[in-house]
């Protein structure tokens, strides 16, 4: 207890010491600015001989110094943000391929091979080189609005759980980015993803699991694969923006057709 007490005290300490020294370079940082400022206000008006004509100019410094501050501290400095906030996404981006390069496109062909969605559903999601703004955002309202629930039989959750377990490490890893907290929609699917998988492999044998359970586990999964879905729409539209040769490979590899080749064919 002692101990503790003392390293607390020493831990204070040392923070208001280095909290002190920091105040104090900051302080004679101003100081200086200040003196340098008055010197060259003084050699002004002693060569110019005009203080008036100092002192105009000084009140009209001071006048347009709100203007200076909404230029920079507001417009700048908010373009600034925007870049960075640019730059990270880009980056981000990379994760989402990481992810959907090991496991998500993988993922998707699992799930929709034993979902019974219409054909209108996956027709929404066939993608095209020549696809718009307008056609992701259709394919998005389609996918949010799906109601349909997986019918998954006890060996496609059996198959899925194998799959998943071999991919946790990977996704949990995702998860120790702190980056991804700029990244709201591709941190609550891997939320979705890891329930699902935690869910699987808490069951010993899914081959004799009652009716009821592969029910739940049917909504895990489903939960997961809309998630899935509109993740892969918003990474497919960046694509399409920034790396239009990437998109034209995920074209020829869409998931959600069960004849995609990756060869090209006239």
């Amino acid at each position: 207890m002692a101990f503790d007490c003392f390293r607390g005290a020493f831990f204070l300490l040392s923070y208001y010491r280095e909290f002190t020294l920091r105040l104090k370079y900051q302080l004679a940082i101003a100081l200086s600015a200040t003196a340098v400022i008055l010197c060259l206000c003084m050699w002004h008006i002693l060569n110019v001989k005009e203080p008036m004509t100092f002192f105009d100019y000084f009140v009209l410094d001071i006048a347009t110094i709100p203007v200076q501050v909404i230029l920079v501290g507001v417009i700048i400095e908010r373009l600034l943000h925007e870049r960075e906030k640019r730059a990270m996404i880009k980056k981000l981006n990379m994760v989402v391929g990481a992810f959907f390069s090991d496991t998500g496109y993988e993922l998707l062909r699992r799930i929709s091979s034993f979902c019974p969605e219409t054909p209108e559903f996956y027709e929404k999601l066939a993608l095209g080189l020549d696809w718009k703004e307008k056609d992701f955002r259709e394919a998005l309202k389609t996918c949010q609005a799906r109601k349909s629930k997986p019918e998954a039989s006890a060996e496609d959750l059996e198959g899925l759980k194998v799959f998943m377990a071999e991919k946790m490490t990977f996704i949990l890893r995702l998860l120790q980015n702190p980056n991804l907290l700029e990244h709201d929609r591709f941190t609550d699917l891997l939320w979705a993803v890891t329930h699902m998988t935690e869910e699987l492999m808490a069951r010993d044998d899914l081959l004799h699991a009652p009716p009821s359970d592969l029910s739940h586990l049917s909504g895990d999964v489903s939960r997961a694969y809309t998630l899935l879905i509109r993740e892969w729409l918003s990474y497919m539209r960046h694509l399409k923006t920034e790396y239009p040769y990437i998109y034209s490979l995920s074209v020829r590899t869409n998931p959600f057709k069960k004849d995609a080749r990756a060869a090209i064919e006239e």
